[in-house]
């Protein structure tokens, strides 16, 4: 299949699954707080749509730096920066939440939404293109996808460009990539 085919499914599979276990988004990022591990600077999403809401964790591990994307268009050179977190989020591009303009603070880790994943660490995003540019540039960060158990599959399709997953993070549990073990 396509990735247009795919994106389509797995937004119908992602809706059903959350509505079907309501615990799972819990349970989800409860695991996503033990891979985030000693990391210090986080970067994270604001969900859109019915996307895992990994929100919480601003609350639940207050250690940490948290960073959001900010979708900076018209600018080549950037596309996305991580900025900090802050409560007053503007709306940005594609009605994202990110946070108003500010210094840029690169992330030791990078927490990506996604429409789904296989087991080879294979993203499926929406098709703008931003995480894999920008994980482009920062070669050493590890990536953390994180959703919901129905959107983890056996195989998707790769294109040169896409960026890889160290880790992915579902309501099951943790997948590392690396190592293969399901932990």
């Amino acid at each position: 299949m396509r990735k247009i085919e795919w994106r389509r499914i797995l937004k119908r599979r992602r809706a059903a699954y959350q509505a079907a276990h309501p615990l799972a988004k819990m349970l989800a990022v409860r695991h996503l707080v033990r891979a985030i591990g000693r990391h210090k600077k986080v970067a994270i999403y604001a969900p859109i749509g019915d996307e895992l809401d990994i929100l919480p964790l601003v609350d639940i591990a207050p250690e940490h730096q948290f960073l959001l994307p900010r979708i900076e268009l018209g600018d080549d050179r950037k596309g996305m920066i991580f900025l900090p977190f802050s409560a007053g989020l503007e709306e940005g591009p594609h009605g994202v939440k990110q946070p108003p303009k500010g210094i840029e603070v690169a992330p030791d880790i990078v927490v990506l939404p996604l429409l789904g994943m296989d087991q080879q660490g294979v993203r499926l995003g929406y098709g703008g293109g931003y995480y894999d540019r920008k994980l482009a540039l920062l070669p050493h960060v590890h990536r953390v996808g994180v959703g919901f158990a129905t959107q983890l599959v056996a195989s998707l399709p790769r294109a040169a460009h896409d960026m890889g997953l160290d880790m992915m993070v579902t309501d099951l549990g943790i997948l590392d990539v690396d190592r293969g073990a399901l932990f």
